[in-house]
């Protein structure tokens, strides 16, 4: 019988493949909130940085948020530290009309943080990009 508690693989920053480093699992407050447990429960994975102490700080939630108006989707960071969003750079730089030079740009950085991928697009002849910047700025940053 499966446990009723939901769980999320923790995976070593910044990529989410290889083995997990272990799972978090849905504490017993965020049982009784049905949104809060939504949204773990659509989280793909956590990102965090392995201790000296065996154990790790977590850098954020990932989701995958899928273009409404495209067959792609983009996985989103939601930095638990400083409450940013990031996008991952590979990802972003295949929707960009030059996604060489993005990548050649942000070479040591797996991870872009939101405002900086928006102004690349600013520059794209695709306008749907505005859209998806819109669709994760109002499903993942705060109202204000």
């Amino acid at each position: 019988m499966a446990s009723a508690v939901p769980h999320v693989f923790i995976y070593e920053y910044p990529a989410l493949g290889g083995p997990p480093l272990g799972t978090l699992d849905a504490a017993e407050e965020l049982l009784e909130d049905q949104a809060a447990l939504q949204a773990f429960g659509a989280c793909v994975g956590l990102l965090a940085v392995p201790e000296e102490d065996e154990g790790y700080a977590i850098v954020g939630g990932v989701f995958r948020h899928d273009h409404e108006r495209s067959t792609w989707a983009l996985h989103v960071l939601v930095r638990w530290q400083g409450q940013g969003l990031a996008l991952q750079r590979d990802e972003v730089a295949q929707v960009l009309t030059n996604g060489a030079y993005f990548r050649e740009r942000h070479a040591e950085e797996p991870w872009i943080d939101f405002f900086d991928v928006a102004l690349w697009l600013q520059y794209e002849s695709n306008y749907s990009l505005i859209f998806l910047m819109d669709e994760i700025a109002r499903a993942f940053l705060p109202a204000q």
